[in-house]
């Protein structure tokens, strides 16, 4: 049987690891506790944005920590600190959606924080976005999904005013979002949309979308077992990268492939087949609290 596994960061003394733990997590409280003493100054979604980025790393160090240890109140700070976060990537596209002169009050971390619309050229870039919807479909944070959904491949093009980046970023949005769409022919998608990425964009984005395509594909065909071999051949790749950068907590959950296979498994109840470390039982089900008890 296939085994995919994620790779820990070698410690010759594992009390090194638990005091570089620590370290992180005080470095990272005391970097929300500056940004929130500066709101006045940084404005309420840089504030909002430097919270979410400590949180972010707090969680992927609880991750990281229970992959070592095996500690379960670790796992479980993890699925709290991602939930934080879903609520603060909703409240802030929430208030940058609002109308000219409306206002939203949010409170974080016992601070209010008031948050007023932000013109569409100003909010968030399509990286960005597609990773915190990942994170919401991942968490089945609806309300997080709904709200991000406002970002439209028409947001786009206010986002990038240059027409050589807007045509690969709308291109690579609608990829995303028709992938979730099972009336839409994903294929014909896929021969529209991946020309134009190829010609346009740089980097790893065939590799990011792999599963979303899987997913497209499945839609269509139902086929359990090819979506399955994708899903192997992802989380290979995944895992070959993840052992050569070891430094990088993020490694241990990417999103963007996370989010198809969780979709695949809500609609079309696909269990993988294969031991993957991945895919532990308690996230792809999503029902967390209960999975990471039943795993004890």
């Amino acid at each position: 049987m296939t085994n995919i596994k994620i790779y820990p960061r070698d410690y010759a003394d594992l009390s090194i690891y638990e005091n570089v733990f620590q370290m992180v997590l005080r470095d990272r409280q005391r970097y929300i506790g500056r940004a929130l003493s500066q709101l006045s100054e940084l404005g309420a979604y840089a504030t909002l944005d430097s919270i979410a980025s400590s949180v972010n790393v707090i969680a992927l160090t609880n991750y990281q920590h229970f992959r070592f240890f095996n500690n379960n109140e670790q796992l479980l700070l993890l699925i709290s600190n991602l939930r934080l976060l879903c609520d603060i990537y909703r409240n802030a596209q929430a208030g940058r959606n609002l109308p000219s002169g409306d206002t939203l009050n949010v409170r974080v971390f016992e601070t209010d924080i008031q948050l007023t619309g932000r013109p569409v050229s100003n909010w968030i870039d399509r990286n960005e976005l597609c990773d915190q919807l990942s994170l919401a479909i991942i968490m089945r944070d609806q309300a997080c999904i709904n709200t991000l959904f406002s970002y439209t491949t028409d947001s786009v093009a206010e986002i990038y005013k240059d027409s050589y980046s807007r045509g690969a970023q709308e291109a690579y949005l609608e990829y995303v979002y028709t992938a979730m769409d099972e009336e839409i022919d994903h294929q014909a998608i896929h021969n529209k949309n991946m020309p134009i990425m190829d010609e346009l964009l740089e980097g790893d984005y065939r590799f990011q979308l792999s599963l979303w395509r899987a997913l497209g594909q499945l839609n269509q065909d139902k086929d359990l077992d090819a979506f399955e071999q994708a899903v192997i051949e992802s989380f290979q790749a995944q895992s070959h990268i993840q052992k050569n950068d070891r430094e990088l907590k993020d490694h241990m959950l990417p999103v963007m492939l996370l989010a198809p296979v969780c979709i695949a498994h809500d609609k079309y109840g696909y269990v993988p087949q294969h031991q993957n470390d991945y895919l532990p039982k308690w996230l792809l089900s999503g029902k967390f609290e209960k999975g990471i008890a039943e795993a004890k």
